[in-house]
C-alpha cells in the first residue's frame, strides 16, 4: 500500500518532468527553428506551433530511450535514439503525413498515445535516470 509520503514524491516527480519535458521539447524545437525558413524540410511545411508540439511529446520518448539503454559499464549509449530520430526524419521524408493538418494531428495523437503507454507500462522512475 502506497504511503502518503510516497504520493506527494511521486506528484513532485511528474510535476519536475513535466517542467523538464517541456523545457526540453522547447530547446529541440528552437534548435530546429532555422529549418522553417529552408524550403523543401519538413519545417517549412507544417506551422511551427505544431512541430513544437510534437517536439515536447517526443522528448519523453528521447529521454526513455537514452536513460534505459546503458552498456555493460553502465554508460548512456545514445545510439538507439539516433536511430529513432533517423526512422522519424525516413518517415517524415516517406509518408504523407505531414502533408495534411489531420495527418499532423493523427501523428501527435499516435505519439501522445504511446508516452502515455511508456509512462502506465514502464512507470515513471523509467524515465529519470539512477546515479
Amino acid at each position: 500500500m502506497m504511503r502518503l509520503e510516497d504520493k506527494t514524491y511521486y506528484k513532485r516527480i511528474l510535476l519536475f518532468l513535466g517542467y523538464a519535458f517541456f523545457i526540453l521539447g522547447l530547446i529541440w524545437g528552437l534548435w530546429h527553428l532555422p529549418l522553417v525558413f529552408i524550403p523543401g524540410t519538413t519545417q517549412s511545411n507544417i506551422p511551427f506551433y505544431e512541430f513544437l508540439l510534437l517536439q515536447i511529446v517526443l522528448s519523453v520518448i528521447y529521454t526513455w530511450i537514452v536513460n534505459n539503454n546503458r552498456d555493460k559499464d553502465g554508460h548512456i549509449n545514445v545510439f538507439l535514439a539516433m536511430l529513432y530520430h533517423a526512422m522519424g526524419n525516413f518517415s517524415a521524408m516517406t509518408l504523407p503525413v505531414y502533408v495534411t493538418g489531420l495527418g499532423r494531428w493523427f501523428l501527435f495523437i499516435i505519439t501522445a498515445l504511446f508516452v502515455v503507454f511508456v509512462l502506465f507500462y514502464y512507470g515513471i522512475k523509467t524515465l529519470v535516470r539512477e546515479k
